[in-house]
């Protein structure tokens, strides 16, 4: 039945009549991402499963042909109300589906925005949005429009996809906005504990050209199922800064730095551990001219856990990618990634009908095309 009436949407959207649309003042978009990666490391053959490349979020699979996301999206701009609705199809719905319903494997179809936008009428103008929206953290969206390379980063696996919930944003000055919220959690369409999340973003832009933000968010998310059957989550702080800056009109240029704390993280036994976490990321991309570009990003993260069990980990990246622009609307993109752990944590073929070898890195090349409307 969800299948079908996401379906239903999906196709409604595309049906609407035209003047409908232009007298409602409705925007439709949407986009298609299709790409294919190739591991050097030739995980599948001992892997057999559906996340060949590890530590990614959309492009798991190697050696395969895949639609990486196909959306569709239709918003009202608040003139006092507006609403915003977004579903996403194929992979990252699976990504998503799965961390908002704790599904393994997920459903090729989810919703990824579903919200409501009120402009109150107080003082500059107060926005009010509630349902289901993006995270405040990250400086990678889910799209790959909104980032220089195929691949999503480290540091982004470390921030929420989305949050069901309530959001109020009000600019202070033209250039300062400060936003405040509480939901049900990391990815969480429904609360599984007694606790909610709350979210704070301050964002500043000195310039056009320069933007910058410190966001947070603290609370229980996820029912670990503990051994005494405490319904609580365990204690997330986040902590994030994000800037950009535009140097030329050909090179742009952003750097983020996260910190990730977990306490009271339960488990059964020696798996119990509490989790801190540093991540780094800069990135930055050049255009040559309006068809041609390449971009490059770095990024360091680093783990250290207590408990009987607990072991450090640190791991790092680098992406190497480039652009085309076949038209406007179309572009392609090759990227080469590397990553690099002090643990041996990635898949690798090892020795021919041996179990699972592990590695402590791994080589990728993938190549995109995407398509925006």
């Amino acid at each position: 039945m969800r299948r079908f009436l996401l379906l239903a949407a999906g196709a409604a959207l595309l049906v609407m009549p035209v003047r409908r649309i232009a007298a409602e003042d409705l925007v439709i978009s949407g986009l298609v991402d299709v790409g294919f990666t190739h591991n050097f490391n030739d995980p599948r053959r001992v892997t057999q499963t559906a996340q060949d490349n590890v530590g990614r979020s959309f492009d798991r699979n190697e050696d395969t042909f895949q639609v990486t996301l196909a959306q569709l999206a239709v918003s009202k701009a608040a003139e006092p109300v507006g609403f915003n609705l977004k579903l996403d199809f194929f992979e990252t719905a699976k990504v998503i589906d799965a961390a908002n319903n704790g599904a393994v494997g997920g459903d090729d179809i989810a919703i990824q925005n579903a919200n409501i936008v009120w402009k109150a009428e107080v003082g500059t103008g107060l926005m009010v949005t509630a349902g289901k929206m993006g995270g405040l953290l990250g400086a990678e969206p889910i799209e790959a429009t909104g980032r220089y390379s195929i691949s999503r980063g480290l540091v982004s696996n470390l921030t929420p996809l989305t949050v069901m919930g309530l959001r109020l944003e009000y600019p202070i000055l033209d250039n300062l906005s400060l936003t405040l919220g509480v939901n049900n959690g990391a990815d969480d369409d429904i609360d599984p504990d007694h606790g909610k999340t709350f979210e704070a973003e301050i964002s500043l832009s000195p310039s056009e050209a320069w933007n910058a933000s410190l966001a947070f968010n603290y609370g229980e998310e996820g029912d670990t199922g503990d051994a005494d059957n405490s319904p609580e989550g365990d204690h997330i702080l986040r902590i994030d800064f994000i800037t950009s800056y535009d140097v030329t009109e050909n090179l742009s240029a952003w750097l983020e730095f996260i910190y990730f704390n977990a306490e009271d993280a339960r488990g059964v036994g020696a798996n119990t551990n509490d989790a801190e976490t540093i991540g780094f990321a800069i990135a930055a991309r050049y255009k040559f001219t309006d068809r041609y570009g390449v971009s490059a990003r770095y990024e360091y993260v680093g783990i250290e856990k207590t408990g009987a069990a607990a072991t450090d980990t640190s791991i790092w990246e680098v992406t190497l990618t480039g652009h085309v622009w076949i038209t406007e609307d179309l572009e392609f993109r090759l990227e080469y990634r590397h990553d690099n752990s002090n643990l041996n944590i990635f898949a690798d073929d090892g020795a021919a009908g041996t179990a699972q070898a592990t590695d402590d890195a791994q080589d990728t090349l993938g190549v995109e095309l995407l398509y925006t409307f």
